[in-house]
C-alpha cells in the first residue's frame, strides 16, 4: 500500500487554489474604462451628470440611474441631455469605439438623494456583463 505525502497534497490545494482565484477577473472584459466625471448639475427637474470614458468592443444594452435617500435605493427615469437635438440617438444608441462623453438628465423627482448612481449592461463576447459606471455624492445645492 502506497503511503499518502500529505504535505505535497496540501501545497497543490493551496496552490491551485491560489492560482484559480485570480484567473476570472483577467479574462473579464470591461466595457469601457477611464470612466471621469466632468460635472454634476442639479436643476428643477433633477441632476445633469457629464462623464467621459473610453468605449470597448461590448455592446451596449442597457442603462439604469439609482437614487439613494435615508438608505433606501430607487429606480430612476433619465434622459439623454444632447447639445444638437439631432445627435440623440435614444437610450438604446450603442455608440462607436472610444472616447466618448455621457451626458445625462436623471430625474429625481424633487427628492433630496445622498447618492446617484449610474449602472449598465452590456454584452461581452457573448456574456452580458453588468457595471457600475459612476457612483456620486449629490451636491447639497438649492435651485432657485
Amino acid at each position: 500500500m502506497k503511503k499518502v505525502r500529505y504535505k505535497e497534497f496540501f501545497a497543490g490545494v493551496v496552490l491551485a487554489v491560489a492560482f484559480a482565484f485570480p484567473w476570472p477577473s483577467l479574462l473579464e472584459v470591461d466595457p469601457y474604462t477611464d470612466v471621469r466625471v466632468i460635472s454634476v448639475v442639479p436643476t428643477e427637474d433633477g441632476v445633469v451628470v457629464t462623464a467621459n470614458f473610453v468605449k470597448k468592443s461590448c455592446t451596449f444594452k442597457r442603462l439604469e440611474a439609482f437614487g439613494t435617500d435615508l438608505g433606501q435605493t430607487y429606480n430612476l427615469d433619465w434622459v439623454n441631455v444632447e447639445t444638437n437635438p439631432e445627435s440623440d440617438h435614444g437610450t438604446t444608441y450603442d455608440r462607436a469605439v472610444g472616447n466618448q462623453t455621457l451626458r445625462i438628465l436623471i430625474k429625481t423627482k424633487g427628492a433630496p438623494f445622498d447618492t446617484l448612481e449610474i449602472r449598465t449592461r452590456h454584452s461581452c463576447d457573448g456574456t452580458d456583463t453588468d457595471r457600475t459606471f459612476l457612483k456620486i455624492e449629490v451636491p447639497d445645492v438649492t435651485i432657485t
